[in-house]
């Protein structure tokens, strides 16, 4: 399973704590650089899917949900990711 290297995960963590404080333009940056890291990682981009329908930027947003194998169920509170297929 590819695993993400610590870097890419704490930013990924730092993300989502900014996404849950209302932050979204920083969580939109903070992810960006964490899928620049690790960029096969499909929770990252369904996060950034979901950063960027909170900013109400549904096209963008709507682009990144017709990639293979989105679901936004993968997302989980504490920022773990679900298990890999």
């Amino acid at each position: 399973s590819m695993q993400a290297n610590p870097s890419a995960a704490d930013l990924f963590n730092n993300a989502i704590a900014q996404f849950q404080a209302g932050d979204y333009n920083s969580a939109l940056t903070t992810v960006d650089n964490a899928i620049a890291q690790n960029p096969n990682d499909p929770a990252m981009h369904e996060f950034r899917a979901l950063t960027l329908f909170a900013q109400q930027n549904y096209p963008a947003a709507e682009t990144i949900t017709r990639l293979p194998g989105f679901s936004v169920t993968s997302i989980r509170p504490s920022g773990r990711k679900a298990s890999a297929h």
